[in-house]
């Protein structure tokens, strides 16, 4: 619990906002899959936009793992030239 605690602050911390729309799910056998799309702003207040999706491993009514996929260079602060 304390490593997903850890997870969402960090990645949270890199925005000065930001919300996910989900744009497809499926479940089978244990395994949900989300694909989604956040927008929203950066800290320094550049906007941004990504996809990714999400797994989730659930076993006798309990999570067992997350993960989650995106492309992280949407975060990344362009060099001055």
């Amino acid at each position: 619990m304390e490593g997903a605690r850890d997870f969402w602050a960090t990645y949270l911390g890199n925005f000065s906002e930001i919300r996910s729309e989900f744009t497809g799910h499926q479940e089978a056998g244990g395994l949900g899959v989300m694909e989604w799309t956040a927008k929203g702003a950066l800290k320094d207040g550049r906007p941004v936009e990504y996809r990714g999706v999400s797994l989730i491993e659930v076993a006798g009514g309990r999570v067992q793992a997350f993960r989650t996929y995106y492309d992280s260079a949407a975060f990344v602060v362009p060099a001055e030239a």
